[in-house]
């Protein structure tokens, strides 16, 4: 089991017909999410590896819902770095790795509990990559390279504003990305570049 967390930070510029003045410019803290992975499988034979894991945790309400633009306008509530209430996690990931190849695959579900004021529509977010060692680590000594391509889908449901479904919001994105990555023992280095093919909004949205 392996103890996570992750600390966001958000940052907003907006602008009305041109003027950047008009609206807030600024960096924030988000709400942070406390969490734990257990990798519930693990196998490995002569020149394959092979583990599946579990995540689960629990953003907490740490980021501010009072952020104003220059005006003193107090932002809409999907703009804020904060939420106001308490959300969950959950995850599922899976890798193989063989001489030649590695394989992953990953999805990930987020659901924000109910607010009086403002409630973010539930999240979810898959991957599936397959790659090509460029030259695979024999050893834990020895470092790895690996360039993978996959698909890449998210979706995104319905906010809510005081109990009402707000229908200018949530919407779909699918795309293929490629990864280059460089590994040695425990630790990893990524960069990759993901293209959107499919892309869809609810109602009316800023862009």
């Amino acid at each position: 089991m392996n103890l996570m967390l992750d600390i966001p930070m958000t940052r907003l510029g907006l602008s009305q017909n041109g003027q950047e003045s008009y609206k807030a410019d600024y960096w924030e803290l988000s709400d942070l999410t406390l969490g734990g992975k257990w990798r519930f499988d693990l196998k490995r034979g002569r020149g394959t590896k092979r583990h599946q894991s579990l995540s689960l945790g629990v953003h907490l309400p740490t980021g501010v819902t009072d952020r104003r633009d220059r005006t003193g306008t107090l932002l809409e509530p999907h703009m804020q770095p904060g939420t106001g209430g308490f959300g969950m996690v959950f995850g599922y990931s899976f890798t193989k790795s063989t001489l030649r190849t590695a394989t992953w695959a990953s999805i990930e579900y987020e659901h924000a509990f109910d607010q009086s004021r403002f409630t973010h529509g539930d999240h979810l977010e898959g991957s599936v990559s397959y790659g090509w060692w460029l030259k695979n680590p024999d050893t834990l000594d020895t470092w790895g390279a690996n360039w993978a391509w996959g698909v890449y889908g998210e979706w995104a449901g319905n906010d809510s504003h005081f109990g009402a479904t707000d229908l200018d919001s949530g919407g779909y994105m699918g795309g293929v990305h490629t990864t280059f990555i460089v590994k040695k023992s425990r630790h990893e280095f990524k960069a990759g570049v993901m293209v959107p093919l499919i892309r869809h909004v609810n109602g009316t949205q800023l862009s």
